[in-house]
């Protein structure tokens, strides 16, 4: 995400540096010239306000990405993170049937991984005092 917003700048500063260049002579007075031209290309590329449409909106509040998400733990075998995401899916959206059943799979495949805590030996550690 951080290197994307770099490269915009990056890309917005190539635009206004093109926009400001007007000669090839390089004088303390046009180097100013252009460097407060393109500040002032920049400040404008970035005080503009871009607003999400309403599906990105309605996606992101449902919080349907993490429907997404569940199904990349899943492929990649991370099961407990796949479930994770299958729970928090579904304190927003309580009716999916499918995450239902998503979250009644990974339950069970959980369980089945996890060793129960009776098979694992049993130590008594015990201190003497005097």
């Amino acid at each position: 995400m951080i290197v994307s917003i770099y490269r915009f700048r990056d890309v917005m500063l190539l635009k206004c540096d093109g926009l400001c260049s007007s000669s090839n002579t390089e004088t303390i007075t046009t180097i100013l010239k252009k460097q407060k031209c393109v500040k002032n290309c920049m400040n404008k590329k970035f005080s503009e306000v871009v607003h999400p449409s309403y599906y990105v909106k309605s996606d992101f509040e449902s919080r349907k990405t993490y429907s997404f998400l569940q199904y990349a733990y899943f492929k990649i075998g991370d099961l407990k993170s796949a479930y994770e995401a299958v729970i928090t899916n579904l304190k927003y959206n309580e009716d999916d049937s499918m995450m239902k059943k998503n979250e009644r799979y990974y339950g069970k495949r959980i369980i089945k991984e996890v060793r129960p805590c009776a098979q694992y030996p049993i130590r008594i550690y015990t201190m003497k005092f005097m």
